[in-house]
């Protein structure tokens, strides 16, 4: 499997896949398990994480990632309030 394949180089490298930390996502319009293997370990499947600010979905669903832009927007201008307030 090419996850195999990128591991044995990583370590020629002197790298190495932390088994525990990485997790997979399968993205499909209809719920889908896969069971993908590093060095024989099962690698554990997410519904969402976060990448680069945005959020990324299982299901391809961009509405979550719509909801929680104003929020975090939100959330940033209120930290900021008590800065403002002292200028």
């Amino acid at each position: 499997m090419l996850i195999d394949k990128l591991s044995t180089v990583s370590r020629e490298k002197g790298l190495e896949i932390s088994t525990k930390k990485t997790k997979v996502l399968v993205a499909s319009a209809k719920a889908t398990t896969a069971l993908v293997k590093c060095d024989s370990v099962s690698l554990e499947q997410v519904k969402s994480f976060h990448y680069l600010g945005s959020i990324m979905s299982d299901m391809c669903d961009c509405r979550v990632e719509i909801t929680a832009k104003p929020a975090m927007a939100r959330s940033a201008a209120k930290s900021l309030m008590s800065l403002w307030k002292d200028c």
